[in-house]
């Protein structure tokens, strides 16, 4: 009789322990989902509002030093609001308080580009102001997203949990640009594809409310710093200054990004003005190349399960590599062939482009100093934030200086790819330097 109970407490407890494990991975599964669908709305509210700014600023007027400036603006509104915003976010009982008022910020200043129509005069300083507010807060976000991750995802899921997030946020990103971009071309005149411009802010606004309730029902991430003044900033610095491996790390990561800041404008000059791109082909080749790393995501994400991420960023560094010298090869090709070389190419460049972002932020949660974490991202992405303007910037001013025209162009495009190769190149050589590996995914 004894050894019946015994038995039958043994089976007890395994059913129980079953059920609990049933229950958590439920429950883990969960979180993850709405991980990956609150990147889908962001990824939806970001597309609607940014995809079609500059078209919607010449519709109302603006002159190209106007355009000009909405492309950089945001990165200096940025840089003075990134880190004093990241020391307030540090004093939130949780990491996920300050990602939900940043994503709800956002989608409100895009929401209020809408009425730049109606503002007579004033309608593109308005338009530049929200622009430039809207995407500074965006990367508030994306600085304090990267907090809240690491404190809420297990370090055994964030692989898993990031490319499932990923495949959800091309996806919208195709799906948005290529539902947009077909309704404006439907459009008679002016007038009525600004009020179609108006109402992408307006949805962008209502897609930031639906991320918001998402980012509700997530999980709550941990405080990661106590120390809230300014005084805390000095001391990240020297700590950051004084750990020698991110030190290097942040700075071959910050080298490479300026080879490929470099060549944002650059794609599109080639693309217009020496491939003979218009309106169709542009939105082509944005599509494909969304559609390819939806297809790719899955593998790429499989590859880092298996080598790790530092050779999955080394696999996105060698792919982003490719395409400056892609943009050349088709400059130079026969007219009929210009846009559909680059076209392939773009796609063979965009299959690498998720072990690019994937890899990152799990290579940087890594190598990153765990005390203070808030404010140590802050610091490296206000870094990205000033390499991304002063390479724009560079890059135009190199194409001018060699002419505005092919041989322009292709130094350009020379110093962009050389930027790119160097910086893989040094991240190669300083991983065999530390002994033929990095840190381990473990923070």
């Amino acid at each position: 009789m004894n050894a019946i109970k015994t038995l039958l407490k043994k089976k007890i407890r395994r059913w129980q322990g079953l059920l609990l494990l049933w229950s958590e991975r439920r429950k883990d599964n969960a979180d993850l989902a709405i991980f990956a669908y609150e990147g889908l709305f962001q990824a939806l509210m970001l597309n609607l509002a940014t995809a079609f700014t500059n078209m919607y600023a010449t519709r109302l007027g603006a002159t190209a030093t106007e355009i000009g400036l909405i492309s950089s603006g945001p990165q200096f509104f940025a840089m003075l609001l990134l880190i004093p915003a990241s020391l307030l976010a540090s004093r939130s009982e949780n990491s996920r308080r300050p990602v939900e008022i940043s994503a709800l910020l956002t989608g409100a200043f895009y929401g209020l580009a809408a009425s730049a129509p109606f503002m007579g005069p004033a309608a593109i300083p308005v338009l530049i102001l929200f622009i430039s507010l809207g995407n500074a807060l965006q990367n508030v976000y994306n600085s304090v997203w990267q907090n809240y991750f690491s404190t809420a995802v297990p370090v055994t899921r964030r692989n898993k949990a990031f490319s499932f997030r990923t495949s959800l946020t091309f996806l919208a990103a195709t799906i948005s640009v290529l539902s947009a971009g077909k309704i404006l071309s439907l459009a008679a005149d002016d007038l009525t594809r600004i009020r179609l411009y108006q109402l992408c802010y307006v949805l962008a606004f209502v897609a930031s409310l639906i991320q918001f309730s998402l980012l509700r029902r997530s999980p709550e991430g941990e405080r990661s710093a106590k120390n809230t003044q300014f005084k805390a900033l000095k001391q990240a610095f020297r700590q950051l200054l004084a750990n020698k491996r991110f030190s290097v790390f942040a700075a071959i990561v910050l080298f490479f990004h300026a080879g490929w800041y470099m060549g944002w404008p650059l794609f599109f000059i080639t693309e217009v003005h020496y491939c003979g791109a218009d309106e169709s082909w542009l939105s082509l080749i944005t599509v494909s190349g969304s559609l390819v790393q939806l297809l790719t995501v899955k593998k790429c994400s499989s590859l880092i399960e298996r080598k790790g991420s530092h050779k999955g960023l080394i696999l996105g560094m060698l792919g982003l590599c490719l395409s400056p010298f892609s943009c050349l090869l088709a400059s130079i090709m026969p007219a009929a062939f210009r846009l559909p070389t680059l076209l392939l190419l773009n796609m063979v460049v965009c299959a690498a482009f998720p072990a690019f972002t994937m890899s990152l932020l799990q290579r940087l949660l890594a190598e990153i100093p765990q005390e203070q974490r808030n404010l140590n991202l802050a610091i490296f992405n206000t870094g990205l934030l000033a390499v991304n303007a002063l390479m724009q910037m560079s890059a135009i001013w190199v194409y001018q200086l060699g002419g505005e025209n092919l041989v322009g162009i292709t130094i350009a495009q020379l110093i962009c790819g050389t930027l790119r190769v160097s910086g893989t190149l040094l991240y190669i050589f300083w991983s065999k330097r530390a002994g033929g590996t990095v840190a381990a995914d473990s923070q």
